[in-house]
């Protein structure tokens, strides 16, 4: 199995979690939706308990609040949202925002580091029977227990590894929050791909988990961008899994495109991904816009996202059919129709429902699709999508500037150059 999980950030993608859950395996919720939600994202989440079978994780967040203002409104005072995590998670934390105004585990005493931890561990493993509890109607009855209404794994605080010191503060986060877990732990090993270019630095962090005795990890690699990433550093990647996965650490992607799907064979065992975007993870240090959400449109034969004028200028020009899922094919007869719904101002919102629903559904394929097929027949089919559509899509203007299709290409040769390890 390869695992698809779907976060869960925002109210306007609701409609992915309560019509088309067959599309997806488990919903990563942010921890900071759930500290603002009373009663119904709770109720979601024991729907999904008790009639679907499915599960579902909790992203702590914690890394947002390392440096930065991606947390604050451009006044500087702390989002609305954010703020009730932070009154859910207590003292030290809340006073830390306030000053010195950012929470990074590298300057903080190690019974800070304690404390923070287990109350993460501690809001992820009891925040939705609570709600449930608190919000109960006179006449209702929770249907679900305490113990089912728990994540299937609890995710500690994500601290990124950069400095001696930031080991020394991950150990003490996972002891704690080992501590304080009744769940099985699934901690995120946040890196860059330069640091595991390096043996030893791989061997360091398996050695990490290992002597915690912990058996799954999600990666967290945030220089990972398809359009900058080298050959190298893929293959660097393939190494640091198919080693976690020797040492009996099952590891998971926290943020992942296409790619993701090709290391399934070598020990992946999944990924997490967005409605929207969400291929990647960046540190933001500026407020966040508050614009709204972006329609632009994911595009299959090049495994990434484009905005609308560039796919239907491609697509129209290779000649290339409509996708075939249930939502486009619904309403898009051929690539001028998804021209025409994005310029329809009032249809706004209709269009961001219609390119989620298809983002889900593709995920969705692409992990069958390694689950069925050999990795060489798959990067295969890729090197056939990159030939119908290359010409397309270096002579389009349309194309962002800083866009490239060779990615494409080197995920195929780091594929193939890392093959050997699979006939071992």
């Amino acid at each position: 199995m390869f695992e698809t999980i779907v976060r869960y950030k925002s109210n306007n993608e609701r409609s992915i979690f309560d019509d088309h859950y067959e599309l997806w395996d488990s919903a990563l919720v942010s921890a900071h939706l759930l500290a603002n939600s009373k009663k119904r994202v709770p109720r979601l989440l024991a729907d999904l308990i008790e009639e679907r079978s499915l599960s579902y994780y909790i992203d702590p967040i914690l890394a947002e609040f390392r440096q930065g203002k991606s947390f604050r409104y451009e006044n500087g005072n702390v989002r609305q949202w954010h703020r009730d995590y932070a009154s859910e998670l207590g003292e030290p934390f809340e006073g830390l925002l306030d000053d010195p105004g950012t929470v990074n585990a590298r300057f903080l005493e190690t019974d800070i580091i304690e404390q923070i931890a287990q109350a993460a561990i501690e809001f992820q493993e009891t925040i939705v029977y609570r709600r449930l509890d608190e919000h109960l109607g006179k006449y209702e009855t929770l249907d679900v227990s305490r113990e089912e209404a728990k994540p299937d794994a609890v995710i500690p605080w994500a601290h990124k590894l950069e400095k001696e010191q930031d080991y020394d503060a991950f150990r003490t986060i996972l002891s704690a929050s080992k501590a304080q877990a009744t769940r099985p732990l699934r901690p995120v090993v946040y890196t860059s791909t330069s640091k595991i270019g390096h043996g030893e630095n791989r061997t360091e962090l398996i050695d990490l988990l290992s002597n915690e005795d912990i058996g799954e990890c999600f990666l967290l690699f945030e220089d990972l961008d398809k359009h900058e990433t080298n050959e190298s550093e893929y293959k660097h990647i393939i190494d640091f899994v198919y080693d976690l996965d020797a040492a009996g650490i099952d590891p998971y992607f926290y943020y992942g495109d296409f790619f993701a799907n090709l290391l399934h064979d070598f020990g992946l065992k999944g990924t997490a991904y967005g409605t929207i975007h969400g291929e990647q993870y960046r540190e933001s240090v500026e407020p966040r816009s508050s614009s709204g959400m972006s329609s632009r449109y994911y595009l299959d034969k090049t495994k990434d996202f484009l905005q609308i004028p560039a796919v239907v200028d491609i697509m129209s020009r290779a000649d290339e059919p409509v996708c075939d899922c249930e939502f486009c094919s619904r309403h898009f007869d051929d690539w001028l129709d998804l021209s025409e719904l994005e310029e329809a101002d009032e249809d706004e919102t209709a269009l961001q429902t219609i390119v989620m629903k298809h983002r889900v559904w593709q995920r969705w394929e692409h992990a069958r699709l390694v689950e069925e097929e050999d990795v060489e027949d798959v990067v295969a089919d890729l090197d056939s999508d990159f030939k119908d559509i290359v010409t397309e899509y270096r002579s389009s203007q349309q194309v962002a500037s800083r866009k490239e299709f060779q990615y494409m290409q080197r995920w195929r040769n780091a594929v193939e150059k890392r093959s050997e390890l699979l006939e071992n």
